[in-house]
């Protein structure tokens, strides 16, 4: 199995950005290309971040101009990079609720999203593991350039994703690495099972911590009304109460409160 380390870095700041930057690193294989933004220029607050200026159609970091590749041209060739790797794993700091989301916009964008999840077997985010695996208490803070120093003593340019990259895949090698397990690994259902369920949190139906456990075991909103159907008086219970192999837990809840809720939303729809 590959583990590729990897990051986006857009401007604005959001979901729907522009990505000016992505890095992909994999042994000593490393991929690295700018993409011209499609607006006309990059907010202030994201060039104080990058370095990466737009302006008269040319793109710098820094002040020196940089090659850069129009965005469809730019992620047909991260694709191709991926794609050197068989049953790879796409790892970065914070991907699940940043980098991915803005990848995933700007893939479907044109029309190269199929291609991408044909290229990678699974997601993992280095932020998540590192809560797991260090107490804040060690460490002080979860960000990547401070776990890099406190944990392997090293500095790096942050915010270049090039530096990212590389620093991140000495952290994971290092000390992130021997405490993955396949459960820290995600697919991209995972984006599509939370918005089916996100009517449930809006509906103070069940809570963040529920919707974490149904979206880790796949539970869409059509599968819990699936499982509903078949079994009106116990079929929720019965999967909400099911014991964690060689554990005493739930695999979501075994609170009759939260089970009740769940089937009356399933029964009212």
């Amino acid at each position: 199995m590959n583990f590729l380390k990897f990051e986006a870095l857009s401007s604005p700041v959001g979901r729907t950005s522009d990505i000016l930057q992505i890095a992909c690193v994999c042994g000593t294989e490393s991929f690295n290309v700018y993409m011209k933004p499609t607006c006309c220029n990059i907010s202030i607050s994201a060039s104080e971040a990058t370095g990466l200026t737009y302006i008269g159609g040319v793109l710098k970091h820094k002040g020196k101009a940089v090659e850069s590749l129009q965005a469809s041209d730019g992620l047909q060739r991260f694709l191709q990079f991926l794609s050197q790797f068989p049953d790879s794993i796409l790892l970065g700091h914070n991907i699940q609720n940043f980098d991915l989301p803005v990848l995933i916009h700007q893939l479907s964008k044109y029309n190269l999203l199929k291609a991408f999840e044909t290229a990678v077997t699974g997601y993992l985010d280095t932020l998540k593991l590192s809560r797991k695996a260090f107490p804040k208490a060690d460490v002080g803070n979860y960000k990547q350039q401070n776990l890099v120093q406190k944990l392997i003593g090293e500095t790096y340019e942050a915010h270049n994703a090039i530096a990212d990259v590389s620093s991140l895949q000495n952290l994971f090698n290092l000390k992130l690495k021997s405490h993955c397990v396949s459960d820290d690994i995600f697919h991209l259902s995972y984006y599509s099972c939370k918005e089916s369920l996100d009517p449930l949190v809006k509906g103070k139906v069940i809570s963040s911590v529920t919707l974490k456990k149904l979206v880790s075991l796949s539970l869409t909103m059509a599968k819990l009304q699936v499982i509903h159907q078949r079994d009106p008086q116990n079929g929720i219970h019965n999967v909400f109460c099911e014991n964690i192999p060689n554990s005493k837990k739930p695999r979501v809840s075994k609170s009759k409160a939260v089970i009740s809720k769940v089937v009356q939303y399933l029964s009212n729809l």
